[in-house]
């Protein structure tokens, strides 16, 4: 299971708290509509926007850089109004014989395009989705902006 320990500014007197991302992650976008698709241009990362204000990067499951979408629009398009059906964590293995894990997202089908999709990306979104203000999970990872 992923831990991540929750910091001390967040909790002032306490023992360390240690939180299970996977869950954080299930919390916070899991069955949660896709809204918007952002590229931020100062760090190149594009993020998923969900209807709680989530942005979730979109980083490769084999390298853990961000994902580069040619047709940002295109993708857009396709993608919003799509629901998180589910995640799974899942092991693979590279070319070189390298094993990974990374993140498998299930998506819906919309009225326009039936099927559900999947997107694989790195385990390392768990950790850096990012929560808005009003989020209760708000310190377990980065602010949304």
């Amino acid at each position: 299971m992923l831990r991540l320990p929750v910091p001390a500014y967040a909790r002032p007197k306490q023992t360390p708290k240690w939180v299970c991302l996977a869950e954080t992650f299930d919390q916070c976008i899991g069955s949660q509509v896709l809204t918007d698709i952002l590229f931020q241009a100062d760090t190149h990362i594009t993020y998923y926007v969900f209807e709680s204000g989530h942005q979730l990067p979109m980083l490769c499951g084999c390298c853990g850089q961000p994902l580069v979408y040619d047709h940002l629009d295109a993708v857009r398009a396709d993608m919003v109004s799509r629901r998180l059906e589910a995640f799974e964590l899942q092991d693979s293995e590279l070319e070189d014989g390298t094993s990974i894990s990374d993140v498998v997202l299930q998506f819906s089908g919309r009225p326009t395009a039936p099927a559900s999709t999947t997107d694989r990306v790195s385990i390392d979104v768990l950790a850096h989705l990012r929560h808005p203000s009003r989020c209760p999970r708000l310190h377990i990872g980065p602010r949304a902006r």
